[in-house]
């Protein structure tokens, strides 16, 4: 019940979930839907795993290191964000990373960027990339280095359905592979690491 200039009322009930605030006058009451703020879920896979991967093209760098969600709005955008521990088997090694959609593979360039290849037939990477030593042969044996990786993502096909993000990764124009998690060399002087992948579904109000 609330008293406006008319006299005495009555709200009526509102809906599951919902909110009660004053109207945008401070006249009376009001029911309202909160749209949650503008993270509305986030979800967190840690992997801890070893493996490796020689991608010629944009592919998972490996298959368990993902995370699946489901968007409790139509029309969210994604924020994607990694920190991927990786190694290197050769001086020559190198690459780039990015993400896949389920529902889009890797062809979504929101989600990887195309990006020409430059001058001097440079290798195109998209979001993040490692570089390699070249002559520097022994540079490798005990390093993994730290790649961080972030982008806000809309997809082109947007609904509810469940979508699995992975991290995506392809080497350079090496024939080499790249470590996930570990060193080249089994050694008390080489680290072994995590890798995460965070996934924030953004309310698409937010820009």
């Amino acid at each position: 019940l609330y008293r406006d200039g008319s006299g005495l009322q009555r709200l009526p009930k509102g809906t599951a979930g919902q909110d009660l605030r004053m109207n945008s006058g401070a006249t009376a009451p009001e029911w309202y839907t909160s749209s949650g703020g503008g993270i509305l879920q986030m979800k967190q896979y840690t992997y801890t795993g070893t493996s490796d991967f020689n991608n010629a093209a944009y592919a998972a760098i490996q298959s368990g290191f993902k995370v699946d969600i489901t968007p409790t709005a139509a029309d969210s955008k994604f924020l994607l964000q990694a920190c991927l521990n990786i190694g290197f088997p050769n001086h020559d090694s190198g690459g780039g990373f990015g993400f896949i959609d389920s529902q889009v593979g890797s062809g979504d360039s929101n989600v990887i960027p195309t990006i020409s290849s430059g001058s001097n037939n440079r290798t195109p990477i998209s979001i993040g990339g490692v570089g390699s030593w070249a002559a520097q042969g022994d540079v490798e044996n005990y390093l993994t280095v730290n790649v961080h990786i972030s982008t806000m993502y809309t997809p082109s096909s947007q609904n509810t359905n469940q979508r699995t993000f992975h991290v995506a990764g392809k080497r350079n124009s090496y024939n080499s592979t790249l470590l996930l998690n570990y060193g080249q060399t089994n050694n008390g002087l080489t680290n072994v690491g995590v890798s995460t992948m965070t996934v924030m579904e953004v309310a698409n109000s937010i820009t």
